[in-house]
C-alpha cells in the first residue's frame, strides 16, 4: 500500500471542499499574419483544479498592503499540480475561473518529493 504525503492530503481534500474546475491559458508570442497585416496571439487552455481565495487583510482601512506585491482584490490561488499541464508561470499564464481572468503575478510550488510538485500557489489579479 502507498503511502500518501501528508501535503498531499491536505491539497485533496482542500480541492474537494472549495475548488472548482477551471483554465490555465498560456498565451503564445504574437505571430504577425500578413494577410490582415495585424499581430495575433493565439491561446491554449488547459483544464486545471483550482481553489481561489480572498487575501484577507491585516490592517483596517488599507487598500494596499505597503511593501509587498499585493493590492486590494488580488486573489490567492491554490492549483493542483498536473503532468500533463504546463507549470504555471508569473506573467506570462492566467487562469480562468468562474468567467473571470486572473493574471498570475507570482507562483511557488510545493514540492515535499523533491521531484514533481503537488501545487502551486499562485496570486492573480483581474
Amino acid at each position: 500500500m502507498q503511502r500518501i504525503d501528508p501535503l498531499q492530503r491536505a491539497v485533496q481534500m482542500m480541492l474537494a471542499r472549495f475548488g472548482g474546475d477551471a483554465e490555465l491559458i498560456v498565451e503564445s508570442p504574437a505571430a504577425y499574419d500578413p494577410k490582415t497585416s495585424k499581430a495575433v496571439k493565439n491561446e491554449t487552455r488547459y483544464p486545471i483544479r483550482v481553489a481561489v481565495f480572498d487575501y484577507i487583510k491585516k490592517s483596517d482601512g488599507a487598500t494596499v498592503m505597503t511593501n509587498t506585491l499585493i493590492q486590494s482584490g488580488d486573489k490567492q490561488i491554490i492549483i493542483k499540480a498536473d503532468p500533463e499541464v504546463p507549470e504555471p508561470q508569473a506573467k506570462l499564464h492566467s487562469v480562468l475561473f468562474k468567467g473571470k481572468r486572473y493574471n498570475l503575478v507570482a507562483v511557488k510550488d510545493y514540492d515535499t518529493s523533491g521531484e514533481t510538485p503537488i501545487v502551486y500557489e499562485a496570486y492573480g489579479r483581474a
